[in-house]
């Protein structure tokens, strides 16, 4: 059936075909739409030439950082659009661009703790010694990844230059300046109307920090001078997927602080809530900076890039000296930091929780094996609250199925269980002891329905 006159024409399919570029073309493309990361490069490295000799790592700073991070993801979209990843040419540009955007992440949240310092309220924390000691590690982390994201703009512009593009054509981009600001805020004062009870909210952030505290406790962080054995030691313990691991722990804890807690009536009554809040905001701009030079380190020592590009990186960006800030200047403080405020959490968890013992039995004829001591757990770990098992004179934390398996295999006669922690998910525990911990049919407890598998 042919359409009326007057009917639009159906939109015909279209196939997409790759034409490809010549080289020297592709310069040109470049350096158009590269223009405003290049000349902010030029500026940058202008600006360092007269003031680095007096100013540790060019002072860059937040303003800096932020402008590199908005047009290098743009550069190295476009870069990406048309494929110079995979061309001999054009793929050392392209890791280059990369390296400077994940050198800036790093560099400003490096940059941001140490300008942000004593506003986490540090000063209250820590004496004067440790204060110095502390700002010492973040400038020396700035200063690092100041002077390796100048170094990756210098390796990029000769880059450039080599591959066709006029870099006298650009116009040069002064960059940002530095200001000397005075963080201000409006007055604490939320809370003169009513706000719900938040001490369920205090108590799991009070957890969380004493898991996280655990967290990094646990990999007996030391200083190392030997660069083959940090090497190893990281390896072991700071891979990517370990540095993301930490991050989130931290992020998770502060997230559910400031959707639960901030500008609430409690924080307002309670100062030690704000000064937690420090600690983990610290170290949390500590650990995505970890996060960044791990990936940095891991991306450029991969298999999948180019022996030329990695081997330029590495001459750019000394492995070993990013190895030692990851591991002197941004893990151990962090692991400092939540050692620190492990005492505040501590004290602020029975102030806000409703601590007690409770007393059970095995019932007849049923053991507890790694299914009934996986439902512990999940209860324990969905309220978030720290339960500890004593069984006869071992104590054990209820929340991992390993310490409870040791426990219950420690003492096999032991009948008795005794778990200390917050009524809620104790409360819980005694109900699942009470419907014989599901090993028998029968009914669920609505209570309990979410132990039930999906």
């Amino acid at each position: 059936m042919i359409p009326p006159p007057d009917s639009p024409t159906p939109a015909q399919p279209t196939t997409q075909v790759d034409k490809v570029i010549r080289e020297d073309e592709f310069a040109g493309m470049l350096q158009n739409t590269g223009a405003p990361f290049l000349g902010l490069a030029r500026g940058l490295l202008e600006h360092n030439a007269k003031v680095g000799g007096g100013v540790p790592g060019g002072a860059l700073g937040k303003p800096h950082y932020h402008q590199i991070l908005s047009e290098a993801n743009d550069l190295e979209t476009f870069l990406d659009d048309f494929g110079a990843r995979r061309n001999r040419a054009y793929h050392l540009t392209v890791e280059l661009v990369a390296g400077v955007r994940g050198m800036a992440r790093a560099g400003y949240h490096a940059t941001h703790l140490l300008g942000r310092w004593e506003s986490y309220g540090a000063r209250r924390w820590l004496d004067a010694e440790d204060q110095a000691r502390m700002h010492n590690a973040f400038r020396q982390a700035s200063e690092f990844c100041a002077e390796s994201t100048h170094a990756l703009l210098a390796a990029l512009l000769a880059e450039v230059d080599k591959r066709g593009v006029d870099l006298d054509a650009i116009a040069v981009r002064r960059p940002a300046e530095l200001k000397v600001q005075v963080q201000r805020r409006l007055a604490r004062d939320l809370g003169d109307a009513e706000l719900a009870d938040e001490r369920q909210h205090i108590a799991e952030v009070a957890s969380r920090f004493l898991q996280a505290s655990e967290l990094l406790g646990g990999l007996r962080l030391k200083r190392i001078e030997e660069a083959g054995e940090r090497r190893q030691f990281l390896a072991e313990i700071c891979s990517e997927e370990h540095a993301r691991v930490y991050e989130a722990t931290v992020h998770n804890l502060q997230s559910a602080y400031d959707t639960h807690i901030a500008n609430t009536v409690v924080e307002a009554q309670d100062e030690r809530l704000w000064s937690l809040r420090g600690h983990a905001s610290a170290t949390l701009h500590l650990l995505s900076a970890v996060t960044e030079l791990v990936h940095f380190q891991e991306r450029h020592e991969s298999e999948e890039r180019s022996e030329q590009a990695t081997r330029r990186l590495i001459e750019l960006v000394s492995p070993d000296d990013l190895r030692a800030t990851v591991l002197h200047h941004l893990l151990m403080p962090a692991e400092e930091l939540l050692a620190h405020g492990k005492a505040l959490a501590e004290e602020l968890l029975p102030n806000y929780s409703e601590l007690r013992e409770l007393e059970v039995e095995l019932p007849e004829g049923v053991s507890l094996h790694a299914r009934p001591a996986s439902l512990i757990v999940r209860i324990v770990n969905r309220f978030g609250m720290p339960v500890e098992l004593q069984l006869g004179s071992h104590r054990c934390n209820a929340a991992s199925i390993l310490e409870l398996l040791v426990a219950v295999g420690s003492n096999p006669e032991e009948r008795v269980f005794r778990f200390h922690g917050d009524e809620r998910p104790l409360s819980h525990i005694a109900l699942l002891f009470e419907h014989g911990l599901f090993e028998s049919d029968g009914p669920v407890p609505p209570e309990l329905e979410y132990l039930e598998p999906r």
